[in-house]
């Protein structure tokens, strides 16, 4: 939507949002089931644009490779699944000392 390639996400073509939505009923047997109940206003939250806080958020969560939440899930999760050292900064620790 950001690319103004679609009106709302659900017009998109190519996305499983379009595919849950309006494919055929072999095409939404290739999607997965939700873990969790989908949210009702599941469709209006995903229309609606990103801050440019919560973009960067996202964009530092992928480069770095850390989950995308709440602090208090990132903690769980992190430990979870090992991912201690995606918070890590990158490059070597500074020498301390003389």
């Amino acid at each position: 939507m950001r690319a103004r390639l679609a009106r709302r996400a659900q017009d998109w073509r190519w996305s499983s949002l379009w595919r849950r939505e309006n494919g055929s009923a072999e095409e939404r047997g290739l999607l997965s089931e939700w873990p969790v109940p989908r949210p009702a206003n599941w469709l209006d939250w995903v229309n609606q644009s990103q801050t440019k806080a919560e973009t960067e958020t996202l964009r530092q969560s992928v480069n770095k490779g850390t989950p995308f939440g709440s602090e208090g899930w990132q903690h769980k999760t992190t430990i979870e699944l090992g991912l201690q050292s995606t918070f890590r900064k990158q490059g070597r620790l500074k020498k301390t000392g003389p």
